[in-house]
């Protein structure tokens, strides 16, 4: 009894210490959301009669290029889980080098990403999208790799890094700053406004890559500082073997997960797309809403991460699965909320973004429907979180990679034969994506559960 008491009066406490590290980063991670809703409703302002063309466009170059940079991204924010536990093991001194390592890989990993941007243009060709949608879609996908490869990189990067310290208040503000930035710049490529060209399509894509160095910018003034030198020696740049190989023998299998994840998705996209401009322009809507307010999510279980890996560091395995708890709890609450919004408020939230398109009753009734349906996966999805962000803090990635590739190729092979070899209705298709959605939260609970994280040595 005394012991149950003692619990209860610690766990207020471990709620609050949560809270405070995942709230900055719930927020750093909706400001990317923020620019991508921008940026779709201001081309669907753009010229009338082209809102279906340039928004899918848009969302389909962008998914590419996050596919194409996801995998070198993801490797390098597992800063997050090794710095927590250096930092739980009283070994801090040992971050710094964890950040070295993020700029020797970024050099390393951008090369790579240059040579894949040429080949953007035959994976759309793929898809039987239309000339002009090909060459939009292609351009944008081509600007964000090409110019904005480098800062994406060391971005995930610098941000894993300071995530891992607890020190996502900085995090935030590099990204509020670059979202600031951001919108008015949107719009003023755009649309042309002052001195500045209108560049339409393009500019969108310009501002994205601008706004991402203005936010590295602030990262890497922050990490070089003297306060963070003298505590973590963020300024011995060399490269460190054994580390290196940790990002990457850790990180990869994430990266495997996220790179799968974005592609499969992508590949959903594509294949909504394929139904025509109508169906296209509904699933975008209730995707850009729908990934909106999910990337909050995603920024809890990046703070999971952190605080999970940083008790492991301590040897309080107990303490970590209370973590794992409080992370679900939070998230599923959010789903509520966030769900009963998207049963109540679909038609408006819908509304926003139909003005200017020539099939807008039709593109409106369908995303209307695609975003009630969203509300079914949001707990799914907060399982899919809370757990991998738990698995990943204890460095147990390659297991759950498996999980994810099976499930991946589950529905891959699902969406590819029923809607290119049965071809059923859309909406049949999106109701197969709900229930992927349930079995890759559930595959990732199951793993947890199985306790075999616990034995899983990340660092000496």
């Amino acid at each position: 009894m005394n012991t149950e008491a003692l619990i209860l009066r610690k766990e207020p406490s471990l709620l609050t210490l949560f809270l405070r590290l995942s709230l900055p980063v719930m927020i750093s991670q909706s400001t990317q959301k923020i620019i991508l809703f921008f940026d779709l409703l201001f081309l669907s302002w753009y010229r009338s009669g082209q809102g279906e063309l340039l928004i899918n466009s848009s969302l389909a170059g962008g998914l590419t290029s996050f596919v194409t940079l996801s995998f070198f991204v993801i490797t390098v924010s597992y800063s997050n889980a090794i710095c927590a536990q250096y930092l739980g093991a009283k070994k801090q001194y040992m971050c710094g080098m964890v950040g070295s390592q993020v700029f020797f890989l970024t050099l390393l990993f951008y090369p790579i990403v240059l040579i894949l941007s040429y080949f953007v243009g035959d994976f759309f060709s793929f898809f039987g999208h239309s000339q002009e949608q090909r060459a939009l879609e292609t351009l944008y996908a081509r600007i964000l790799l090409v110019y904005g490869g480098i800062p994406f990189i060391l971005n995930g990067g610098l941000s894993g890094v300071f995530i891992g310290l607890g020190k996502t208040k900085v995090v935030m503000i590099s990204n509020l700053i670059a979202m600031v930035v951001n919108i008015p710049l949107n719009y003023a490529l755009i649309f042309g406004v002052g001195i500045l060209p209108e560049l339409g399509l393009p500019g969108a894509a310009y501002a994205s890559v601008i706004s991402a160095f203005i936010g590295v910018a602030i990262l890497l003034a922050v990490y070089l500082s003297n306060t963070l030198n003298r505590d973590y020696m963020t300024r011995v740049i060399k490269w460190n073997w054994n580390i290196g190989k940790k990002l990457i023998t850790f990180g990869t299998p994430s990266a495997v997960d996220v790179f799968l994840g974005t592609m499969v998705f992508n590949f959903f996209i594509l294949v909504m797309n394929s139904y025509g401009t109508t169906v296209g322009a509904a699933v975008t809507i209730a995707i850009n809403w729908d990934s909106t307010f999910f990337m909050p999510m995603v920024g809890v279980s990046a703070a999971t991460t952190s605080l999970f890996g940083r008790y492991i560091g301590e040897g309080d395995l107990a303490k970590s699965q209370r973590v794992a708890k409080i992370s679900y709890m939070v998230m599923a609450s959010y789903a509520l909320i966030l769900g009963m919004c998207f049963l109540m408020f679909a038609p408006s939230m819908v509304r926003i973004f139909t003005s200017q398109m020539n099939h807008t009753p039709e593109v409106t009734a369908l995303a209307v429907l695609f975003v009630r349906l969203a509300s079914v996966y949001l707990f799914a999805d907060a399982a899919n979180l809370t757990f991998s962000g738990a698995l990943r803090g204890a460095g147990d990635t390659r297991a759950a990679m498996c999980i994810v590739i099976i499930i991946y190729l589950i529905f891959g092979t699902a969406i590819y034969y029923f809607a290119f070899i049965k071809k059923i209705d859309p909406l049949q298709v999106w109701l197969i994506f709900i229930l992927f959605a349930f079995m890759l939260g559930l595959g990732l609970f199951l793993r947890y559960l199985t306790g075999k994280w616990k034995k899983i040595t990340l660092i000496k």
